[in-house]
């Protein structure tokens, strides 16, 4: 289940990528998504924190 969802995640950024890079500057891209890749471990992280935590 992880390994697909992480999967498709790569492939909807790879898209992302492919569409963002055509339309602006690729550097302010590449801070974006290396901003949603942080909030998507940090909230992961919560998750597992909350679950085996408390």
């Amino acid at each position: 289940m992880a390994g697909g969802f992480i999967t498709t995640c790569m492939t909807l950024l790879k898209d992302y990528l492919d569409i963002a890079t055509g339309l602006s500057g690729f550097s302010l891209n590449v801070y974006l998504i290396i901003f949603v890749l942080f909030l998507l471990t940090g909230a992961r992280r919560n998750l597992l924190r909350s679950k085996h935590g408390q």
